[in-house]
């Protein structure tokens, strides 16, 4: 399991900002870019950032984070996002991939 680094308050502080600021301009672009979907965590639209793809199988994957967000969580973390966007595939019929699938595909990568 990845171990992550403490950190001071003051550095909490400003990954606290910059957490707040990139939820700020995520909700700007998805004003300017309606109809874009966007990414789990800090909301900003796949015009401006590039999603990470998680393969579940050799030819299928999702990407409910973006590579920024993607990178500042841990495999355990980043369970939440994947699991909302699977529920969200539930509004357009039963989802042709089950949970415990793409659960084993985002614990197995690691953070690069």
């Amino acid at each position: 399991m990845l171990q992550k680094k403490k950190i001071s308050n003051r550095s909490r502080y400003r990954f606290d900002l910059l957490v707040m600021l990139r939820r700020a301009f995520g909700a700007i672009t998805r004003i300017i870019t309606p109809g874009y979907s966007y990414c789990g965590k800090c909301g900003i639209t796949w015009k401006f950032v590039k999603g990470h793809s998680t393969n579940y199988t050799n030819s299928r994957g999702c990407f409910p984070l973006c590579e920024h967000c993607w990178e500042l969580l841990t495999p355990e973390e980043r369970l939440p996002y994947y699991k909302d966007l699977w529920d969200s595939w539930h509004r357009w019929g039963k989802p042709d991939v089950e949970w415990k699938t793409i659960k084993e595909a985002v614990l197995s990568e690691a953070s690069t």
